[in-house]
């Protein structure tokens, strides 16, 4: 449950970072699609982390490949923060550095964010077992009210924490990567060739 739910995470952060590139591209800022954040560097950085602590997983190491890799994007992206920041020398190196780390403890962070979906599984079994050990203590008619309403309650409660966390998930670690407060006019998706205009 637990590699499901993280490849689940790694499939949908990917995805997320390249429709972030894509659109980035098609709006005319290749720069940033590149060497922003969620940018093509960023992939390469977050992969090259997946790969490393694969190793590290299969005990052979952090690897040359992923170690080159992740010392080359988070260089590229350290240089790319410095360079787009118009402040002294000395802020510069700060904000690069602290933006670059940033970018490193977000994609693992959000990463590990879907282990919870597998805790909640766990969490299910947990309460499952409870509820049938109780209701096993027993008479036949305590039995099987002990069994209809701790399962209502089950229910609830995981329809409850599953919620939450399918829109946090949405919005924290979807979400995030596609909004900027650069002033930018929001605008709606729309089918390519068509003539309507949405006004909100």
């Amino acid at each position: 449950m637990l590699k499901v739910a993280l490849g689940w995470g790694v499939g949908f952060l990917l995805l997320i970072s390249l429709v972030n590139i894509y659109n980035r591209v098609i709006t005319g800022r290749t720069q940033e699609a590149l060497f922003g954040p969620n940018g093509v560097v960023s992939v390469i950085l977050y992969l090259s982390l997946l790969a490393g602590f694969y190793n590290l997983y299969l005990g052979k190491g952090f690897g040359i490949l992923p170690g080159l890799g992740f010392a080359l994007s988070i260089l590229s992206l350290v240089v790319y923060q410095a360079h787009e920041l118009h402040a002294p020398v000395g802020e510069r190196i700060i904000v690069a550095l602290v933006e670059s780390f940033e970018a490193i403890t977000g994609y693992m962070s959000n990463t590990l964010s879907f282990l919870r979906v597998a805790a909640f599984s766990l969490n299910h079994v947990a309460l499952a077992i409870a509820v049938f050990t109780l209701a096993d203590q027993m008479g036949p008619a305590g039995h099987w009210i002990t069994v209809v309403l701790g399962n209502l309650f089950i229910l609830v409660l995981e329809g409850a924490i599953v919620t939450i966390q399918a829109l946090r998930l949405e919005y924290y670690e979807g979400f995030s990567r596609f909004f900027a407060g650069d002033g930018r006019e929001f605008k709606p998706l729309r089918l390519a060739g068509t003539e309507e205009v949405y006004k909100g």
